[in-house]
């Protein structure tokens, strides 16, 4: 049976994402598509508004055919642990592809820009600019080197934020000598962090739509607009103040030396301490913290890390040792049946499977977190559920 990886979040499932799997389809119409999901908090290092079970079941709707969750230590890593976790998924369930979208669809090009930066001098390079010129971002250290080793076309790849994610897949199929096949779909509508109204919207204008009240009709599949609107009547979904209530309140605890070990660096580190400590606000603590090198995003992973206790990349090296059923449609059900005939990474289709791999070390360390995240998550929505609700959850299965 042939299959195609989807290593995605879908914060939440909308119209572009639709779009993706269709015209996935349409250029392999006999293809599984077996999307690697963020769980119950996302790359960002937020909580996903609705649910990991809800995602999965509107993409299975919007067109997917399986999807199976990234552990939580790991989505919640940098662009390059994601992708390398996410590929190793893949690489373990036998998939014969990975689809991913980009803003340049050259795949020759974005081939040569993952290899050149996988070159040991490449990295070399990298640490001298960035020490050289301290108001320079990695990301502009990065292309002044691309440009200077392939040419300005070359480097203004990376300054598109999904350009970014699709060279990190790359590089992570070279490093692991993968047989995976990449499909790069061009990215079509607006940019990730667009708030202009269109078919096509960005995932970060229909979660402030939602916040706002507003109608979704348009902006996501009819089919997943019933399912969004029956969750935000609930009150299943994330309370953005909450979360950074809670946020704030673990950090104070923490002295600089401690928030060191969850941000990877001491100059974050003394930054935000000093800062949470002078404003009452925490987005205002956090907007005083971030630099030209210092992204809100990587704060507020590590202010996740803290939370969680996970110190600073703890995980980036380690491959997954599991993976989650959350939602599965026909094809899905044939291609789960198929890869149970020979030896992969463990698909925990119930929650209290989990106990047949307690014994190995590593997947406890990792699964201990899983569920340390769902038990949150689950505290933090508009309407509370007790902690445990995610260890009484099944995997749904749609046609």
């Amino acid at each position: 049976m042939n299959s195609t990886a989807i290593i995605c979040e879908y914060n939440p499932f909308h119209n572009a994402h639709e779009y993706q799997i269709k015209k996935l389809k349409s250029l392999y119409s006999e293809t599984c598509a077996v999307c690697i999901m963020s769980p119950n908090f996302v790359q960002r290092g937020v909580p996903a508004l609705f649910d990991k079970y809800t995602r999965a079941r509107t993409a299975v709707l919007g067109g997917a055919d399986l999807v199976l969750s990234l552990p939580f230590v790991f989505s919640i890593l940098s662009a390059q642990g994601f992708a390398r976790a996410g590929v190793d998924i893949a690489n373990s369930l036998g998939v014969d592809s990975l689809c991913f979208g980009a803003e340049d669809d050259d795949e020759k090009l974005l081939f040569e820009i993952a290899s050149a930066c996988l070159e040991k001098s490449f990295g070399e390079e990298l640490l001298d600019l960035c020490k050289t010129t301290p108001s320079l971002s990695l990301q502009r250290a990065g292309e002044e080197i691309i440009k200077k080793r392939l040419g300005e076309k070359a480097s203004l790849v990376l300054n598109k934020p999904n350009n970014i994610l699709a060279l990190e897949y790359i590089k992570s199929i070279i490093i692991t000598n993968s047989k995976i096949k990449p499909i790069i779909i061009k990215r079509i509508g607006e940019g990730y962090k667009s708030l202009t109204p269109s078919h096509f919207s960005s995932a970060t204008y229909i979660r402030e739509h939602i916040d706002a009240g507003k109608s979704l009709s348009g902006y996501v599949p009819d089919v997943c607009e019933k399912i969004y609107l029956d969750e935000i009547e609930k009150g299943n979904i994330a309370d953005s103040k909450k979360f950074k209530t809670l946020l704030h309140s673990n950090l104070l605890l923490k002295s600089s030396d401690e928030l060191e070990i969850y941000f990877g660096s001491s100059e974050i580190a003394d930054r935000l301490f000093k800062n949470l400590n002078e404003c009452a606000d925490f987005d205002q603590a956090v907007s005083k913290t971030v630099t030209s090198r210092i992204t809100r995003t990587r704060i507020m992973r590590g202010a996740l890390c803290s939370l969680f206790e996970i110190p600073h990349n703890a995980f980036m090296n380690a491959p997954p040792e599991y993976t989650q059923l959350l939602c599965t449609g026909e094809a899905g059900r044939k291609f789960l049946s198929e890869i149970r005939r020979r030896e992969h990474l463990p698909v925990i289709t119930k929650n209290a499977d989990y106990k047949k791999w307690e014994a190995n070390p590593e997947f406890s360390m990792q699964f201990s977190k899983e569920i340390e995240a769902d038990r949150i998550w689950a505290l933090l929505k508009k309407s509370p559920s007790a902690p445990n609700t995610f260890l009484k959850i099944s995997p749904s299965a749609e046609k």
